[in-house]
């Protein structure tokens, strides 16, 4: 091993910490130490390199990376690059070349491979593919060079890009370099122990082509492709690429390009293919997760070169996976849609609230605690910051077909997933307790349980001017009673009682009455009319909008009225979050009653660890500072309008009909009238309840955090409610390292889910729509609200990313009411997850604005700026051109 303190020799060096050799380095000393064939070399140590880094950090090009504009940043970091490649080498550094120089001289006419090794570099949650520079066939001599132009990609625009997009801190700065023997490899390529397509954890994937890896690596070459079972060794897909040019070292050791490469025949033998599955697997076992491995072939010997997580995928719960072999199980995501509509990590007492409510509301409709959360037949699965219902005892009762007709209405994409599966792949081996033919017994009761839920609905369906009043009266009494609420029981059991459980009996069998109505009412008068007068779709867009008493348009009028009272321009980030006292004092009102009656709101407002309105008044005003004043543009105006649409439509379809007709769709009529606008009541209510449940819980932090068992109040919502009530019983808890084992596993998702799927199976494998047929530059998905509009896109992964510009084009993965300040500038609405009846959907028929969803993968598919033309009528995307 060398003496010279910034050069680490592989072989020869059993560990080495990730500060000093980066994140590339460190792998493939951990691979030679766990006897993997890798090509010798050495790395030179970070600390070579933190003088330039200094002097670099304190340069105007520097500063204009970190605070200036994106158009700014890539002049900024091409003269960051030039200064790197022209540092001057001290004593110490020009020893360290010397003495690396000399070490490798031992090999006559050898060249080398050099290559990046950054500290962020190739960890679980940060690849950097691509970003820094790898060069090949270098000679000694030329070592120098090399090595500066390796450290010089520290600040690629690309690299600036990277971290910018994973929320890394810029001044996160540390290079080392690789020093590599060069490999004249015959054949190269990648390798893969999880299907980076399907997610599949049982399947590898190898590409390959003839020559050195970097064709493969680079994607400059359509490569042999493998898709194999890891546990059977079967090859379960193989298509022989083109191949259409090889790279490979020179007579003089210089690498030369060839499109000179044997055709028609795959580059790897049988034999090669199962040593290269081998070393991937090894690989896998040995790191305990995913990897993504670069491999060559030379002189008949298998070397692997580099290893690294995989960064982009979708890991399973070990509860919720089966293991390899054994019949797999089916989950669907219901956080996707079903009034939750969230696509990120929910915390761990967000799982532990919706568990005491599943379970709350199955004994208030059954009467005993069913088994619908976590056992093995459950139906629902509350673990890795989702929720999952497990199809696979769902298939016990209904088919994927029937379950796909019911998903239609909030996720058009997924139904079409369903309606492609066989139930009988997936229907677990024994029938769930809960779908048992002796629970027919208990049916009768269940009806006697039921008893005021489906009299309200049947007095809203016969006699809807009498119910609504009375339904009106009883709405605020019960919103009143539930604000007035905030103190809870002595214990937190005590406080769910009295916050939660207490109240469901209302919600269920009043509010939900109403909302059922509505729905039944709106489907019956639009089905009824389309039947007897022939009309097309755009009838059902006008009849199914425009609902007086939209829980979702009062909350925007509201939001609205606090605008107009703002000062233009006005910014609700002055430095620091505004917090509503910082408000004009013109607007305090108008902020007062829209916080009484929605400030239990916010993004991502199902989970209970997520700050509402009314605890970050910041959150709402930054949207609604970026609403437009011109009262033309008001989407109130627009909402006003839908309505006038539908009542004038509705009313000349009833004088169409004949005397029967018309007294019945009179009547249907005002079922809609009175109920449809009552979609998200429900929600509000359940919403309310869990705000004042959740400022029970942050007393609950704040008395631990006093008694130093926690380091935050917020802290409390990464426990569960049993550790919390554990924690009461037993004050030597330790509940920081309860904490950390929940956020073990949750901690990672953001960097690597970018969109959880909406089903996935028991061993990883995702299932997606089907593409709908469409034409070049164009995308297909379902229409939801009808009309066409152009405007740029706007990526959003989340509210907080907004706002959006006046006439762009939001696309999303999915929406919830979080949003709705959003759709105030947009001028068309497009989600990966939706269906008529889901928010985004909903609020967009409100609105006026065209609603196309079910298109997978439309969230990157379009890049920001791009002008695109949106009809929801059809259901297309078509893309126009580049508007910025």
């Amino acid at each position: 091993m060398t003496a010279n303190a910034d050069l680490v020799a592989f072989p020869g060096t059993a560990h080495a910490s990730i500060d000093v050799v980066g994140g590339k380095a460190q792998s493939l000393i951990a691979l030679c130490a766990a006897g993997h064939n890798v090509p010798p070399g050495f790395v030179v140590s970070s600390a070579f390199f933190a003088p330039w880094i200094a002097v670099l950090m304190d340069t105007p090009a520097w500063r204009a990376v970190v605070a200036g504009t994106p158009a700014e940043r890539p002049l900024a970091c091409e003269q960051l690059i030039a200064l790197a490649s022209a540092q001057p080498l001290s004593t110490t550094q020009r020893d360290t070349v010397a003495a690396l120089q000399l070490q490798l001289s031992c090999v006559p006419q050898a060249r080398f491979a050099v290559r990046s090794s950054a500290t962020q570099e190739d960890l679980h949650g940060a690849s950097f593919a691509g970003g820094y520079l790898t060069l090949l066939s270098v000679a000694a001599a030329d070592l120098e060079t090399a090595i500066r132009r390796c450290f010089a990609s520290l600040f690629d625009q690309r690299v600036v890009a990277y971290k910018l997009a994973r929320r890394i801190r810029l001044e996160s700065l540390g290079m080392a370099v690789i020093v590599q023997e060069q490999l004249d490899s015959d054949v190269a390529g990648v390798g893969f122990s999880i299907d980076p397509l399907s997610n599949d954890f049982d399947h590898a994937v190898i590409d390959a082509n003839w020559g050195l890896g970097e064709t493969v690596v680079a994607g400059e070459v359509v490569p042999d492709h493998w898709v194999i079972d890891k546990h059977s060794r079967q090859v379960l897909a193989f298509s022989c690429g083109s191949k259409q040019k090889t790279r490979r070292l020179g007579p003089d050791r210089t690498v030369i390009d060839s499109a000179e490469v044997p055709s028609g025949a795959a580059c790897l033998s049988d034999a090669q293919v199962a040593d290269v599955l081998a070393l991937i697997v090894r690989i896998e076992r040995e790191g305990g997760h995913p990897v993504d491995i670069e491999w060559a072939i030379a002189d008949g010997e298998l070397y692997v070169l580099q290893s690294r997580p995989v960064t982009a995928y979708v890991p399973l719960p070990t509860a919720l996976q089966t293991a390899a072999g054994e019949r797999r199980r089916l989950y669907l995501d219901v956080a996707l849609s079903s009034g939750f509509t969230t696509n990120a990590p929910i915390s761990r007492m967000g799982l532990s609230v919706f568990e005491r409510l599943a379970k709350d509301l199955a004994a208030l409709a059954l009467g005993t605690n069913m088994p619908v959360v976590q056992p093995s037949d459950a139906l629902l699965h509350l673990d890795g910051g989702r929720m999952y219902m497990d199809l696979s005892t769902v298939f016990w009762i209904s088919s994927p077909q029937q379950l796909a007709r019911k998903l239609a209405l909030t996720d058009a994409a997924t139904a079409r997933s369903l309606e492609a599966i066989a139930s009988a792949s997936f229907r677990s081996a024994t029938r769930p307790q809960w779908a048992a033919w002796s629970m027919l017994w208990r049916l009768p009761r269940t009806l006697w349980r039921l008893r005021r839920l489906y009299a309200n609905l049947l007095r809203a369906l016969f006699m809807p001017t009498r119910s609504a009043t009375r339904f009106a009266v009883q709405r605020d009494a019960f919103e009143a009673q539930l604000r007035m609420r905030r103190t809870g029981g002595a214990s937190l059991d005590d406080a769910w009682t009295e916050l939660v459980r207490a109240n469901l009996p209302p919600l269920f069998e009043q509010s939900m009455a109403t909302l059922a109505a509505g729905v039944l009412g709106a489907q019956a008068f639009v089905g009824l009319c389309k039947r007897w007068t022939r009309s097309d779709r755009a009838l059902t867009d006008v009849l199914m909008s425009g609902f007086d008493g939209n829980v979702v348009v009062d909350m925007h009028r509201l939001m609205h009225a606090v605008r107009s009272h703002l000062p233009t321009p006005y910014s609700a980030d002055i430095g620091a979050a505004v917090e509503a006292a910082a408000l004009p004092e013109s607007a305090r009102d108008a902020w007062q009653a829209f916080v009484t009656r929605y400030g239990c709101r916010g993004p991502q407002e199902m989970d209970i660890a997520q700050p509402r309105y009314a605890d970050q008044p910041a959150i709402a005003l930054a949207q609604i500072a970026a609403m437009p004043l011109d009262p033309a543009q008001s989407p109130i105006r627009a909402a006003q309008r839908q309505i006038d649409r539908r009542q004038s439509r509705s009313a000349a379809l009833i004088a169409q009909a004949g005397l029967l007709r018309a007294r019945l769709l009179h009547h249907l009529l005002r079922v809609v009238n009175y109920y449809a606008g009552q979609r998200d009541t429900p929600k509000l209510q359940l919403l309310i309840m869990l705000q004042n449940m959740r400022a029970r819980l942050l007393r609950e932090g704040a008395t631990l955090q006093q008694a130093g068992r926690l380091d935050r109040v917020e802290h409390v919502f990464d426990l569960s409610w049993k550790d919390l009530c554990e924690a009461a019983r037993d004050p030597t808890l330790d509940l920081r390292e309860r904490r950390a084992q929940h956020c073990a596993y949750t901690a990672q998702l953001p960097n690597l889910v970018h969109n959880f799927p909406a089903l996935i199976d028991s061993r990883g494998r995702i299932y997606r729509a089907p593409t709908l047929p469409c034409g070049p530059g164009e995308f297909a998905g379902v229409g939801l609200s009808a009309g066409v509009a152009r405007g740029p896109a706007r990526t959003l992964r989340s509210p907080h990313d907004g706002p959006l510009q006046p006439g762009d084009v939001l696309i999303a993965y999915t929406t919830d009411p979080g949003w709705t300040p959003l759709f105030a500038n947009a001028a068309a609405v497009v989600l990966e997850i939706g269906g008529a009846l889901q928010h985004g959907a909903v609020v967009a028929r409100e609105f006026g604005l065209p609603c196309v969803a079910g298109i997978a993968d439309i969230s990157t598919a379009i890049a920001d700026g791009t002008l695109v033309e949106v009809d929801g009528a059809a259901g297309r995307i078509r893309v126009l051109g580049n508007d910025r």
